[in-house]
């Protein structure tokens, strides 16, 4: 994943983080190539990741945008110049798995590179989100798509990592089937803990996880029946309001994010400089205001169907909000964390849906390139695959915080830029000097 050639251009130089050796073993697994005739995997693969970072909306947005420099097929390491009815067939009709399991080739490479660090957190458990996203799409073009009576649509499964802010885990189904079944399909490192909303509230996937050692924190429905166990006791700092309790969390804060938030108090306009992504986003975690626990139980599922699927003791939580000031509940089956540390995770499940609105303004998956099944999938993965690509940009460099937008309307404008990216991340901007003496001055002459 090496970024710093001068010789090449930036979009060479991004698109060759994607590995090629592990590429042509998933190549050789899917035989995605059979019958190719020219037109590989690979090419069709740089093709679709250059749509998405460039902007294209359309086939002959993406053709011509290559077509109309000859020397594009080289820098993109192209075999061949790619065509509408050549793009479309193999879009309709190359296997989307290769695709799927690409993008989690680069989850695996992006995340072992990636520091780990920005945690608002003192456990060491692995944090995730899980959510999904509906795409609404047009009935009369993606029949296959069925929703409601007049309406289609696709749905994007997500488990985030909260660390690094990544998509570890992408499932994409058709918008009618329940968000439960993706949920049912996870598979968690053991000893990690999943934040989700109380659309995936399944007490048979929660008993589940318990038995194979992985934590939940969720949202009750409105009709969970249960019963008390035990009031455990609320520790005295819980339960203080929230203004009392940030000025003592300002106290405790430790570290260069801790040490600039102090200062921050006198100038907030300067308390970020010198802050990469990472440690801009521990910051503002750390200076939110707490939550007054009102609540901590043991309870158990009162309802036989309930009671069946998930016989173990749950915790429940009872918070006042301090944002919308209104009492929230919390229930997970992770009993040796304090009560306010489970609210502030649901909290931070707050990410995954940054995270979609991340991808629905900067990416071009409102609009398809194809109207199959297959051509939608095969686009909605390599959007995935070059979101992890400008992500892993975002986070690089040491002391300097890029906003998302802003890195990648930059880039879209500096992709063919011969300079080493790696040095333009860090000084995106030219130095402000007034033009050498003797340089050529223009000269507007009068009309009238």
């Amino acid at each position: 994943m090496e970024i710093r050639k001068s010789n090449e251009p930036f979009i060479a130089q991004a698109l060759g983080l994607i590995p090629r050796d592990p590429f042509r073993l998933l190549v050789d697994k899917h035989d995605s190539d059979a019958n190719c005739k020219g037109f590989d995997t690979w090419t069709h693969l740089v093709t679709m990741v250059f749509s998405q970072l460039t902007g294209c909306e359309s086939l002959r947005d993406l053709v011509g945008a290559i077509a109309t420099t000859p020397e594009r097929v080289q820098q993109l390491y192209l075999r061949r110049l790619p065509t509408k009815s050549t793009l479309s067939y193999n879009n309709a009709n190359r296997d989307w798995k290769v695709f799927q399991d690409a993008f989690e080739m680069m989850v695996g490479e992006i995340t072992r590179r990636l520091p780990r660090g920005g945690r608002a957190f003192d456990f060491t458990n692995p944090l995730y989100s899980f959510d999904s996203s509906t795409i609404s799409l047009s009935l009369s073009l993606f029949d296959w798509a069925y929703y409601r009576t007049r309406k289609g649509g696709v749905k994007i499964h997500t488990l985030l990592d909260n660390d690094t802010c990544l998509p570890v885990f992408v499932s994409i189904s058709v918008a009618k089937e329940h968000d439960i079944i993706a949920a049912r399909s996870l598979s968690l490192p053991q000893g990690s803990i999943v934040a989700m909303d109380r659309g995936y509230v399944d007490y048979s996937l929660f008993y589940r996880w318990t038995q194979e050692g992985i934590f939940f924190v969720t949202r009750p429905k409105e009709t969970m029946n249960y019963v008390v166990v035990k009031d455990l006791e609320i520790p005295a700092s819980a339960v203080k309001p929230a203004e009392d309790e940030s000025e003592e969390a300002d106290g405790k804060e430790s570290g260069e994010a801790g040490q600039i938030a102090k200062k921050g108090k006198k100038g907030k306009k300067n308390s970020k400089k010198g802050l990469n992504r990472m440690q801009t986003r521990l910051l503002y975690k750390r200076s939110r205001p707490a939550c007054q626990v009102l609540k901590d139980q043991i309870i158990k599922l009162k309802s036989a169907k309930a009671a069946s699927d998930c016989p173990i003791e749950l915790r429940l939580v009872t918070i006042m909000d301090p944002v919308k000031n209104c009492e929230m509940q919390f229930v997970t089956n992770k009993f040796d964390l304090p009560p306010a540390t489970i609210a502030d995770i649901y909290r931070d499940r707050w990410e995954v849906e940054l995270f979609f609105k991340c991808i629905k303004q900067d990416l071009v998956i409102k609009s398809f390139l194809g109207v199959s099944e297959n051509a939608v999938r095969i686009q909605l993965y390599t959007a995935m695959l070059a979101i992890l690509i400008v992500k892993y940009l975002q986070i690089l460099p040491e002391k300097i915080s890029w906003n998302f937008s802003n890195l990648i309307h930059l880039l879209r404008i500096n992709w063919f830029t011969y300079k080493v990216l790696w040095d333009w991340l860090k000084v995106p901007h030219c130095e402000k000097k007034p033009p050498p003496d003797g340089s050529p001055v223009v000269q507007f002459h009068r009309l009238f």
